[in-house]
């Protein structure tokens, strides 16, 4: 029994040590995106849509029921945001040029429609 403790100890603090925005991460510094992610059609929130930031390192979320998001940048350099719901073109907001300790917000409008277009479009940012 001791030993099954001392196992899940270990294993939340590796976990924690890993994720960027946690009370011990470990890595090095980190930047913060967040912002609001709306339907073109009906300027309602998307909830349950990816987000994802591709600079040398990827990472990448899912809205919340109110369409919010936050994701953390580990590497500094340019970095593309790409939204993307299941059926629908991608939104891409391309060349942020990130550093560490900053906070950036980025809030898309995106079309619902189903496509059959496998090209990125723009994000408008009309909200």
């Amino acid at each position: 029994m001791r030993l099954r403790t001392i196992f899940t100890f270990g294993a939340a603090c590796f976990f924690f040590a890993c994720v960027p925005g946690s009370p011990v991460y470990l890595g090095g510094g980190f930047a913060t995106f967040n912002g609001m992610l709306y339907a073109l059609e009906d300027m309602e929130p998307i909830a349950n849509a990816e987000v994802c930031l591709f600079s040398a390192d990827t990472s990448c979320v899912r809205t919340k029921q109110d369409g919010s998001y936050e994701v953390f940048a580990t590497s500094e350099g340019a970095t593309d945001v790409r939204f993307r719901i299941t059926g629908a073109r991608p939104a891409v907001v391309t060349g942020i040029e990130v550093v560490f300790d900053e906070f950036y917000e980025v809030n898309c409008v995106l079309s619902t429609r189903m496509t059959l277009s496998t090209e990125s479009g723009s994000c408008r940012e009309d909200r």
